[in-house]
This record gives C-alpha cells, structure tokens and sequence, in this order.
C-alpha cells in the first residue's frame, strides 16, 4: 500500500505542477478547448467530450497494439468494440420511439446534446457525432452516416483480426 501511495503522490504531484504551468500560460487543462471546444460548453460537457476522446482513441489504438505484447490482443478488441457497438445499437433502439426509425446512437452523444440544452427530440441528438463535431474543428467534413458506416468498417476488421489473424 505504501507504494501505491506514492504512485499516487508522485502522479498528483506532477499532475498539479503541470496545471499550474499551463494556468500560468493561459491555457486551459481540459484538451486545450479553445481550439476543440466551444467557449460556451460546460463542465459536463467538457467531461463526456474527454469520455468520448478516450473510448475512440482506444478503439482505434488497439489496432496497433502487436499481438507479440498483448496475446489477447483480438479477444480484447473483440470485446471493446461490441461494447461500444452493442450500446449504441441499443440506445439506437430506444430511441425510435422518438426518431420512428432505427439508427446508431451513442449515448454519450445524446447526453452531452442534452447539456447543450437540445431536447431529446431535437435532430441534434441523434443525428449528430462526437466525431464529425471533433474533426470539423480541423475543416474536415464528414456526415453523421459516414461515421456510423466507419463503425460498421470498424468492427468488420475487428471481427476478421479476430478470427484469421
């Protein structure tokens, strides 16, 4: 347990003198947001943003992770992406009562609309992408539909690695 706490002490302590370095150079902690996010987001928000960032970072990094370092490799990722893929089908599915249709949504993407101030109701709930908004940042322009064919890519590939590699 002493070791652990000291972990711990050392990261706190390095995390802190990392925020006091950026507040002294006015730039904000949270993933530099006056470049990625709107001035106007809140604290939630801003927390399902970086949830966000996390869970697809993740999906798409653990196509680079050897197999030779992690034997598990493709079950792992197997599992990840059905997580990710199984949650969005089913908010999909609970939300036709309001779209009349079925459609991907993740519901991360619902909730931080809804912090936003859009009613669960509002288009911009479910047909709106944490990833299309990130890359717009960039100029890069994709649709809602073209994200949800790239998670259908995307667990093809998984599927495949996992049976045949």
């Amino acid at each position: 347990w002493c070791r652990v706490f000291i972990v711990f002490d050392v990261w706190v302590r390095f995390l802190l003198n990392i925020k006091n370095k950026l507040q002294t150079f006015k730039i904000e902690l949270m993933f530099f947001s006056d470049i990625i996010m709107e001035q106007t987001d809140t604290f939630g928000v801003r927390l399902l943003w970086a949830l966000h960032l996390m869970i697809v970072v993740t999906l798409l990094g653990l196509f680079f992770v050897p197999k030779s370092l992690v034997p598990q490799i493709n079950s792992i990722h197997l599992s990840y992406t059905l997580w990710v893929a199984l949650s969005q089908a089913f908010w999909g599915v609970l939300m036709i009562k309001i779209k009349k249709r079925f459609t991907i949504v993740c519901p991360l993407t619902t909730m931080m609309q809804y912090l936003r101030g859009y009613s669960p109701t509002d288009a911009r709930n479910y047909e709106h992408s944490f990833i299309v908004e990130f890359l717009d940042r960039y100029n890069i322009s994709l649709t809602h539909k073209t994200i949800n064919i790239m998670m259908y890519v995307i667990l093809g590939l998984v599927v495949a690695r996992y049976l045949w590699f």
